[in-house]
């Protein structure tokens, strides 16, 4: 199973029944693209975080390990995936 269907699966289980369970997986080049960087470290993970400009669209994970912590919903009503690759923070999907 391709990482894009991986994270959709994790949306729609969240979408469908409010769960989400933390997990480790490994972007390849072609799946850094689809995650960009948030443009602050949050202290909580609030709905808000999403609002404005909360990431740079030219800044991408590196291929190698993404932990998944957090699926939810933004102000927006579009549901994300948020994870961590050091001390650096991503989500997906950001358009």
């Amino acid at each position: 199973m391709s990482n894009r269907t991986r994270v959709a699966q994790i949306i729609q289980r969240f979408e469908t029944d409010g769960l989400f369970q933390a997990a480790t997986i490994v972007l390849g080049a072609d799946d850094c693209e689809a995650w960009v960087e948030f443009t602050f470290d949050p202290p909580r993970f609030r709905p808000r975080i999403f609002e404005g400009e909360w990431a740079w669209a030219d800044r991408h994970p590196d291929a190698g390990e993404l932990r998944l912590l957090r699926a939810m919903a933004g102000t927006d009503g579009v549901v994300r995936v948020i994870g961590r690759q050091g001390k650096r923070l991503f989500a997906t999907p950001w358009l």
